[in-house]
């Protein structure tokens, strides 16, 4: 099952924290594409949360975006 995530990245404040899923979304990206970018340092690296959970300011998805 697919489900489609859609965010207005606009209206939530810089701290808000997303999800490997939302952040793809909003970028048009795979997963593959969006870990690539951060190996080339062109997106910021994930906080992670714990062990295996990572999430991304929408900052800096906003800075990425260069909005």
């Amino acid at each position: 099952m697919t489900h489609t995530v859609h965010l207005d990245i606009e209206q939530l404040p810089d701290g808000t924290l997303l999800t490997v899923r939302e952040v793809t979304a909003v970028l048009r990206r795979s997963r593959s594409t969006l870990w690539r970018d951060i190996k080339n340092g062109r997106l910021a690296q994930p906080i992670r949360i714990n062990g295996y959970s990572v999430r991304w300011r929408v900052g800096d998805i906003r800075k990425f975006l260069g909005t």
